[in-house]
């Protein structure tokens, strides 16, 4: 149980620190973001053999990261939308929503997971989080950083505590634990010279991950931003021009 309660959770963290969403960028702005806080740097081997596109598509299908990320993205943009002007036009809005839904999280995450993961482990990372056992360790872990979200922690505050409470939850690990059978038991033992190579970089995989989704974002929202540049300026004018005090 030892091995399994130290796993729990913890590999879930590969596939669930992707929902970030950074302020909207309006017709004037030009602020630059705060710099991302640095991870701290450990010393690890790259993988000869580096995950593929194909096998991160795989895994994130296989974690339900997409769903868990559009409704938490969802839920994030429509509060950002309440707090624009009156003036921004909607068909902007509309546009940077939808951009924003197209992003594809394998590809931006590629660049990180090539840096951590064998192909060979990523090819059990899918295999195992497929089983009943893995698929509980997920809903478990999304589960509980949803509510974190909604009670207003910051994606990153809110794995955390998922991860503690997946860790700390007695009957939780016990219900993964009965969903394990005994060739579960012997691949996890099998690979666990792996998982405690990846175990010190596992929070840095998904600081890297979070940091090149805000990226991802920004970089969509100000390049619509920009091409509506007129269209922006021309509604802001209006409606100064309809709403001038009157003397």
């Amino acid at each position: 149980m030892r091995l399994w309660k130290h796993l729990f959770g913890k590999l879930v963290l590969l596939s669930v620190g992707f929902v970030a969403l950074p302020g909207i960028p309006l017709a004037q702005e030009t602020k630059t973001p705060a710099p991302a806080a640095k991870t701290e740097e450990i010393p690890f081997k790259p993988p000869v053999h580096p995950v593929t596109v194909e096998q991160l598509h795989s895994f994130l299908v296989v974690c339900h990261t997409a769903a868990f990320n559009r409704q938490l993205i969802h839920e994030k943009l429509a509060m950002q939308q309440k707090q624009l002007p009156e003036w921004y036009p909607p068909e902007v809005w509309d546009e940077i929503v939808q951009a924003i839904d197209n992003i594809d999280l394998a590809e931006v995450a590629l660049p990180t997971y090539q840096k951590y993961i064998e192909q060979k482990d990523m090819d059990w990372l899918i295999k195992y989080m497929a089983t009943p056992a893995g698929q509980e360790s997920i809903r478990a872990v999304i589960e509980t950083n949803i509510r974190a979200q909604h009670a207003g922690a910051t994606p990153e505050q809110a794995t955390h505590q998922a991860l503690e409470l997946a860790q700390q939850d007695a009957g939780e690990l016990q219900r993964i634990d009965r969903l394990m059978t005994p060739a579960d038991h012997r691949e996890i033992s099998a690979h666990t010279a792996a998982l405690k190579h990846l175990q010190p970089v596992l929070e840095r995989i998904s600081a890297e991950v979070g940091k090149a989704v805000i990226d991802k974002q920004l970089e969509l929202t100000k390049a619509i931003s920009q091409q509506h540049q007129a269209d922006l300026t021309a509604a802001k004018r209006k409606y100064d021009e309809t709403h001038k005090s009157k003397p």
